[in-house]
């Protein structure tokens, strides 16, 4: 017979298996904090310069900091926090999306997060009291937008909230809206930006395959889209700081376009949406050349080719995210049976 504290380690050794991506964070996160010492006190305004993430990284065309602003903890008495965040939210999220999703959503919920928040604070604040739109977010640390963009896309589409899930997105939305309102801070809107990114945008794809099933598979149409609606807020977010004059509303209306095609997955037309893509950067190379918006829509061009070719091959044009067909298909043994997702 078993001993039971051999189960509980056996069960733990499976815990950490079935989040790898959550148990590397963790121990990132400790590392980090131990090798910078930002266990005793806040981190220093250079490593805040050197490591955080802000819209001045992204008009500077830093892409590493992005990889680097999500270990470092903003303050000693954060650590806990920030860790209990990352262990039950991400933890959650990689549980039951597997770890290749929770990889997108870790980098690419904390990009959009701020991405959008910034014209929402221009326009909410900066519009009145004149501050610059370059002022408005310093550099900043902290795994807690990706968290939030994590809960929300465990969470889902609002559609599908029901139960104890509908009482949790409550109780998410309560708080972060009484944090906002009671701070008024760019980092609370952050986060809430981050939660409705999770929902809306990354519970809107995985609707797309199958709800609540572990481990959903990798889909180049849907990182097609998901690098798509990034490179249409980028745009946006530069728009507000370099673009003047006919450029300004065109790159709004490009930015917009290609986010408003991406968020509920309209054009099924990859080749067409290869061109939008590849023509809104064009548009943003006339006002500066930017290694953001290089990175992003080269690598929304490749997944959108890849997935062009793929339905290609198999007969199926137009069909949004080959490989994650649930269409009966035919069994192995000849009989008519449905395709099992793709892992």
């Amino acid at each position: 017979m078993t001993p039971a504290h051999g189960g509980v380690s056996r069960s733990t050794v499976r815990l950490v298996r079935a989040i790898p991506w959550t148990t590397i964070s963790l121990v990132a996160i400790l590392t980090v904090a131990l090798a910078t010492g930002t266990l005793a006190h806040p981190p220093s305004p250079e490593l805040l310069k050197n490591a955080g993430f802000s819209l001045e990284q992204v008009r500077a065309g830093d892409v590493w900091q992005l990889f680097t602003a999500n270990y470092i903890v903003d303050h000693p008495n954060a650590m806990l926090s920030s860790l209990v965040l990352v262990a039950v939210m991400v933890g959650a999220y990689e549980y039951r999306y597997g770890v290749r999703w929770t990889v997108v959503v870790w980098f690419a919920g904390t990009l959009a997060a701020t991405l959008i928040a910034v014209p929402i604070w221009h326009v909410a604040v900066v519009a009145f009291d004149g501050t610059p739109v370059s002022a408005v977010a310093t550099a900043e640390v902290g795994s807690s937008a990706a968290c939030w963009c994590a809960a929300g896309a465990w969470l889902g589409w609002p559609s599908v909230w029901y139960g104890r899930v509908r009482v949790l997105a409550a109780l998410a939305i309560g708080a972060l809206v009484t944090l906002l309102i009671v701070h008024h801070t760019f980092t609370d809107l952050e986060h809430l930006v981050a939660f409705g990114t999770g929902a809306l945008f990354f519970g809107a794809l995985h609707l797309r395959t199958q709800p609540r099933v572990r481990d959903v598979g990798w889909d180049t149409a849907g990182i097609g889209y998901v690098l798509s609606a990034l490179l249409g807020l980028l745009v946006i977010s530069l728009a507000f700081i370099a673009a003047d004059g006919w450029l300004f509303p065109a790159q709004i209306a490009g930015g917009s376009a290609l986010v408003g095609i991406s968020l509920p997955m309209l054009l099924r037309d990859r080749r067409l949406q290869i061109a939008l893509v590849l023509a809104v950067s064009l548009l943003v190379s006339l006002t500066q050349l930017n290694v953001w918006i290089a990175l992003v829509a080269g690598a929304a061009v490749a997944c959108l080719w890849v997935d062009h070719r793929q339905v290609g091959r198999i007969g199926r044009a137009g069909h949004p995210g080959a490989g994650l067909s649930e269409e009966p298909q035919p069994a192995p043994n000849g009989r008519r049976g449905t395709a099992e997702v793709r892992r």
